[in-house]
């Protein structure tokens, strides 16, 4: 009896549940993306909008006008620059010449135990250069306590080329956005050699100000660090964007302290997106490919980046052998242009998963680096090759 009367009523309240439905934008749903995404599918971008996205850009434009945010805050590394070698490779390299036996995975394993561990000689892990943090961290993880080895390590992470952006177009963006007077300024849990090192690599001109933890005397995810950057620009937190690789130190720090913020690789995946979703309008570079051909470099592991390579080369042949047979010269140019990108982008995911489950018993488990989705050990971003943006 109480079974048919909800039957009942389910079936009096159907027609107006779906008259409703129909007349709502269902966003974060299959049907959702597919209409509001329509742009992005012709341009062969899949993109997943989170629900409720486009009425908060709505709302947010009814509030702010065209542009919806004043300030944009970038995290140092993992977002803005990566390490051009893996922190392991580094220390071993160059220390062989100071009795370094460790291999790259030991130092690895070594390194992680000890970053892991609380700092206890001072609230903050980096004050002033870091040198005493980072001496424990380099003396724990090879086991070597040669001052010379760690002051050569130390100073190699202070040089241009150490590091890489992780968006060839930064530049380009970051001026677009100065032009539309958009406000910039790195947030970073960095000791004091951050300055020097954006100089050295020529995009400190970027940026209104920079807030380093070890200056400010706060380390992300405190709300004060990102409260400072806001002060050094003159906006307010809410008028405010910070773009991060970190859900708990930049995201969920930068929203406490009153600010919006998106993930790095999850919710934008490069500067020119945040420009765009903004209300920046960034004029593409003449003779270059599209941003989403043209993917951020990233520092993979030796075994991963065997696999990528193995994988593409497989697919490019594969792809080609079936529609050019006998032009090799030409194989790869007319496989991209004839949707053979579809073919390595299978493969390569594929060699990506079995390389993350080769790994799967070391350490901790993996998580996705920002730069498209490569995969990558945590302490390596963590410490961002060390010497580097704990965040």
């Amino acid at each position: 009896m109480a079974v048919a009367r909800l039957r009942s009523a389910a079936a009096r309240l159907r027609p107006a549940l779906a008259g409703a439905i129909g007349e709502r934008r269902l966003l974060g749903t299959a049907a959702a993306a597919a209409e509001v995404t329509s742009d992005a599918a012709a341009a062969g971008v899949a993109r997943w909008e989170p629900m409720g996205a486009r009425e908060y850009y709505d709302y947010r434009r009814a509030i702010y006008g065209d542009i919806t945010h004043k300030a944009i805050l970038v995290d140092a590394a993992g977002t803005l620059l990566a390490p051009t070698e893996p922190m392991a490779q580094v220390y071993r390299t160059i220390g062989q010449k100071y009795g370094v036996e460790y291999s790259e995975d030991e130092i690895l394993m070594r390194y992680r135990r000890a970053y892991a561990q609380p700092w206890g000689r001072s609230r903050l892990r980096y004050v002033n250069d870091g040198r005493p943090f980072w001496q424990h961290i380099v003396s724990s993880s090879t086991g070597c306590s040669d001052l010379q080895y760690f002051e050569e390590v130390y100073q190699y992470y202070t040089t241009e080329k150490a590091w890489h952006l992780c968006d060839p177009d930064a530049g380009r963006v970051f001026q677009a956005l100065r032009r539309a007077g958009v406000k910039t300024a790195v947030v970073s849990n960095f000791d004091t050699r951050l300055r020097p090192l954006l100089q050295a690599l020529k995009c400190d001109q970027w940026f209104d100000a920079v807030a380093v933890s070890a200056e400010v005397a706060a380390e992300k995810p405190n709300p004060t660090i990102f409260l400072k950057a806001c002060d050094l620009l003159g906006v307010k937190p809410e008028e405010t964007v910070h773009i991060g690789d970190d859900r708990r130190n930049d995201v969920w720090g930068a929203r406490d302290a009153g600010c919006d913020a998106w993930l790095w690789g999850s919710d934008v995946y490069s500067f020119k997106e945040v420009a765009e979703r903004i209300g920046v309008e960034v004029a593409a570079s003449a003779g270059r490919h599209s941003a989403e051909q043209r993917r951020p470099r990233t520092v993979l592991s030796g075994e991963l980046a065997h696999c990528l390579r193995q994988s593409k080369t497989g697919a490019r042949s594969s792809a080609a052998g079936v529609r050019h047979r006998g032009h090799s010269g030409r194989d790869g140019r007319e496989v991209r242009r004839r949707g053979g990108w579809r073919a390595e982008d299978k493969a390569v995911s594929q060699s990506r998963r079995l390389c993350a489950g080769r790994r799967a018993g070391r350490a901790d488990g993996q998580r996705r680096h920002p730069c498209r989705g490569a995969e990558k050990l945590v302490c390596e971003r963590a410490a961002a090759g060390t010497m580097a943006d704990g965040s």
